[in-house]
């Protein structure tokens, strides 16, 4: 205060001016919500149109993209429209707005674009960037091409080969000229559409596309004074291809003379082993043979000399094949037989041999069909035939049948002695016994011990019988008696039968004694029965 006068009242606050007036306030909270709110939509609305049009660049993979484009071999024409479009799409880009106001908001566009003109760039670099690779790539070849071509047929060929080699390059490349040239144009079109897009290109590309036709033109003239060269060459390789294959024909006939001389058509004189590397040494000459056929015939092609159709070769080459087979199955029988004669006779499986030696025999009579001259294939033949005819001889001597006496027989018409059911008895053994030349002996013998087989079981099945036939007994008044016999007599009558019968047979006496044996037992026991059954009835009656 001055003076007395009282200093006047300080306005109010802004929140003394507007807090007193709650309505107020509440209605300007709910206006800035709204207009929030509305906006919220119409700013995603905003960025929604921009993804749509362009997030295509940033979400693609550009160096996944790229390479795929290069393994697709893209033609020039899919290069120019993918650039063409970026280069548009960056123009679209440029030509947005920069700002954009939505009621109070004010949006700055300014980075968003100067990123999607980056994506542009990048894509518009990628194309171009490996369409300059491809160009600069087939420029590269084609000089190399005209390089290393040109080195090679500088060559002063020293040999039949090297002639040959010289000789097809250069008619190759002579074929090959409008394809090559052919090459230019579409290469110098890539070099332009790089030039239409402001791309820069390394002053040695250039100046290697400028030196093309110059390039090409010297290629072509060399090409044309090689030929002539070539014309040269040939002349003074002629005489010696001539010579060359007339000493080549000389060795064939000598190398299929003395084939035919050495080798083992016959088992004489020669074993499986020796005779198998034999065939093998003649392979060898064969494919030799045939290698020098065809480094010749390179040079009779650029002579034109018709090829010999050296039919002892092809011939050699057949006698080989069925050599090779032939004695393949000698030694497959070998190590077969070889398996089995060391190995104990009572061990031996002759269904086994006996298979293996009909799918032997018929592996030999396919081959017949063609070797039919050829001692060894006589020899292998009889010598598998005369195993399969020594299998019913097998057959027989281990026929189970078979008792001691039987080998003793055997031991005697052979004047022979030797233990059947020792391990050193072996298909070996049969072989030095000679056997095979009693096989009538033999055959009668093992029928023989069947049939004594066949009475010896039944006198078997006689004692079996009276081992387990039980005598029906029952209480009568305290004291047992016998009450069926049926059983008995039933047993009694078909034993006498059959000892009848075996008594008929000429194999009798050799079990004599054990038929007489049981003669007398059955005989004793039908006695007894009818003896106790007297005592019985007589008892009874008491």
């Amino acid at each position: 205060e001055d003076a007395g006068v009282p200093l006047p009242k300080p306005p109010p606050s802004m929140y003394e001016a507007i807090g007193s007036d709650e309505d107020a306030v509440l209605k300007t909270m709910m206006q800035i919500t709204n207009g929030i709110t509305t906006i919220v939509d119409k700013v995603q609305t905003f960025l929604s149109s921009w993804e749509k049009k362009y997030k295509h660049m940033w979400e693609t993979d550009r160096d996944g993209y790229i390479r795929r484009y290069e393994k697709a071999m893209k033609p020039l024409s899919s290069f120019e429209a993918d650039i063409q479009r970026y280069l548009q799409l960056q123009e679209e880009v440029t030509g947005e707005d920069t700002t954009a106001m939505m009621r109070f908001l004010r949006i700055d566009c300014g980075p968003l674009k100067q990123t999607l003109v980056g994506h542009c760039e990048a894509w518009t670099n990628k194309f171009t960037g490996l369409l300059n690779a491809i160009a600069a790539s087939e420029l590269s070849a084609l000089h190399e091409h005209f390089r290393s071509n040109r080195e090679a047929l500088s060559v002063v060929p020293a040999s039949l080969d090297q002639l040959a080699d010289v000789v097809n390059l250069h008619k190759k490349l002579s074929d090959e000229r409008k394809a090559t040239e052919a090459r230019f144009e579409p290469l110098r079109e890539k070099y332009r559409a790089l030039e239409r897009f402001e791309v820069p290109v390394p002053e040695e590309q250039l100046s290697q596309l400028d030196g093309l036709d110059a390039e090409w033109g010297r290629f072509q003239a060399m090409l044309d004074e090689n030929g002539g060269k070539l014309e040269k060459y040939k002349d003074n390789f002629r005489d010696r291809v001539k010579g060359l294959l007339d000493t080549f024909l000389k060795e064939v006939a000598q190398v299929a003379e003395e084939f035919q001389a050495g080798a083992p058509f016959s088992n004489e004189g020669i074993n499986t082993a020796s005779a198998l590397a034999s065939i093998r040494r003649s392979a060898d000459t064969l494919a030799d043979c045939r290698r020098r056929a065809a480094e010749l015939k390179s040079g009779m092609d650029i002579f034109h000399i018709p090829q010999p159709s050296y039919k002892e070769l092809a011939e050699m080459e057949k006698n080989l094949d069925l050599l090779g087979k032939i004695w393949g199955v000698v030694d497959e029988w070998d190590g077969l037989y070889g398996g089995w004669k060391d190995g104990a006779f009572a061990d031996i499986r002759s269904e086994e041999m006996e298979e293996s030696a009909v799918r032997i025999g018929k592996s030999i009579t396919k081959l017949g069909r063609e070797i039919k001259a050829w001692p060894v294939w006589g020899w292998i033949k009889e010598t598998v035939d005369a195993f399969k005819r020594t299998m019913p001889l097998i057959s027989d001597l281990r026929n189970p049948a078979m008792r001691e006496r039987h080998w003793e027989q055997l031991m005697a018409e052979i004047s022979a002695r030797f233990d059947p059911a020792s391990s050193s008895f072996t298909l070996e053994s049969v072989v030095q016994l000679r056997l095979d030349q009693h096989v009538d002996f033999i055959a009668d013998l093992s029928v023989n011990a069947t049939k004594e087989l066949a009475i010896e079981t039944s006198l078997k099945q006689i004692g079996e019988t009276w081992k387990e036939l039980v005598l029906d007994m029952v209480d009568y008044k305290g004291t047992y008696k016998l009450r069926g016999s049926e059983d008995v007599f039933v047993a009694l009558e078909e034993n006498v039968v059959t000892l009848s019968t075996i008594k008929a047979s000429r194999f009798f006496v050799v079990f004599e004694q054990d038929i007489t044996y049981w003669e007398k037992t059955l005989s004793h026991i039908s006695e007894m029965i009818e003896i106790v059954q007297q005592v019985q009835r007589n008892w009874m009656y008491l």
